[in-house]
């Protein structure tokens, strides 16, 4: 159907409007208000703009519409590589290198691949390493590279790339770019990333079954990576975030694995809109997962636990009543167990079940918990330990739970 073909009626805003302009207001108004719009939707937005008035364009120059449909690629290759590695017992080793920029530069294609014949994909970045954390579950590389490392220098360095806020990281053989100057605060690889990735390659949700899937919360695209490179008989994905530079980001990570599948994007918040109810064979979320007195996190998008509701609530409604294998993955914190747990009983035509063990770690978002009424009130939830004289100070558990309807 022609987008402009059907246009709601106006409002007093509207009129004066051309029936395209009318329809831009309305779908700008979409954007702002965070309403899933897919990547079609997107672009047909993006391709109208020249018949916009200068009050949309400006608009949609704010919401990033510009960025969403055209993207922004790398320049140059990032300067700190992480590769990163899981032991038999669950840990995960961290090794920090110093990227060597090749005499002759990567060209922007290399940079920001199509395919897996990239130098990021065939061991073509060369790289010196610079040390390793053996157990990042439990110390910080920070820390631990002050206190440990018997080489001072190497440790100083790796600090300073990490200051630089662009790094090349590697988990279980696929790379992640991210720069903070293009892709803003995109959630990038982290230890939750890692181990929600190793805790659905082992727990079997990524089998033959899934046909179609989707993740919500894209941040870089490490999740949305494990699952295209995973899932033998994938023929469709969808990836969400409600930030465009998180879209941009993934966008440029996933790529070289389009090939396998069709991949496409939504912006905006929530599971509404994003496939048809009775489609998805496989939904993974790293939702926000930090509780908070409102619990709708408002102020910022790592914080509040209504994405875990929606997920019992609307998310359950997308999985393939054809496929008995059909579930959600979510990943969550000690922290957010209450929330669950009434989540839980409300819903009791939901089956839960624990996947992996559950891990102590570092609480890495320590700046939500420097308001002392949020601090208050995860305290009294329950799920955080103070570490007395630790330099990390807050630890919880991060775990992950497989939800599919009772049958």
């Amino acid at each position: 159907m022609n987008p402009v073909a059907c246009h709601p009626a106006s409002t007093p805003a509207q009129r004066g409007l051309t029936p395209v302009q009318r329809f831009i207001e309305s779908e700008l108004e979409a954007l702002q208000n965070g309403d899933v719009r897919s990547e079609r939707q997107v672009r047909s937005l993006f391709n109208l703009l020249p018949e916009a008035t200068a009050s949309q364009i400006a608009m949609a120059e704010r919401l990033r519409v510009g960025l969403l449909a055209e993207g922004r690629p790398l320049d140059t290759i990032p300067s700190l590589g992480i590769t990163i590695d899981s032991q038999e017992d669950g840990s995960k080793s961290i090794a920090y290198h110093e990227v060597i920029h090749p005499q002759v530069p990567f060209t922007r294609d290399q940079l920001n691949p199509t395919s897996k014949d990239s130098p990021l994909f065939t061991g073509g970045v060369e790289m010196e390493l610079l040390g390793t954390v053996e157990d990042a579950r439990l110390v910080s590389p920070r820390v631990f590279m002050l206190s440990a490392w018997p080489n001072k220098l190497a440790a100083e360095r790796v600090l300073d790339l990490i200051g630089d806020q662009s790094r090349l990281t590697y988990h279980n053989g696929l790379p992640i770019t991210w720069d903070k100057n293009i892709d803003g605060k995109a959630w990038s690889t982290n230890i939750d990333t890692v181990y929600f990735s190793d805790w659905l390659r082992s727990s079997g949700a990524l089998n033959e079954s899934v046909k179609v899937s989707a993740e919500v919360g894209c941040g870089a695209g490490g999740i949305s990576q494990t699952v295209l490179a995973n899932c033998p008989n994938l023929e469709t994905h969808i990836y969400t975030d409600i930030d465009p530079n998180a879209i941009n980001c993934a966008r440029r990570n996933l790529a070289p694995l389009v090939g396998k599948a069709e991949v496409s994007w939504c912006i905006g918040k929530g599971v509404t809109g994003i496939v048809d109810p009775g489609t998805l064979d496989l939904l993974v979320t790293n939702p926000p997962y930090i509780p908070t007195p409102s619990g709708d996190g408002d102020k910022d998008h790592y914080s509040g636990t209504k994405l875990i509701k929606r997920l019992f609530e609307d998310g359950i409604r997308l999985l393939n009543p054809n496929n008995p294998e059909a579930a959600i993955y979510v990943q969550m914190s000690s922290v957010t167990l209450p929330d669950f747990s009434r989540y839980r009983a409300e819903h009791p035509d939901v089956e839960v079940t624990l996947i992996g063990t559950p891990v102590r770690v570092p609480l890495r978002i320590s700046g939500l918990l420097r308001e002392p009424e949020v601090l208050d009130f995860v305290r009294k939830q329950g799920g955080l330990e103070f570490v007395d004289g630790d330099p990390l100070g807050y630890y919880h558990d991060i775990m992950a739970f497989r939800l599919k309807p009772k049958r």
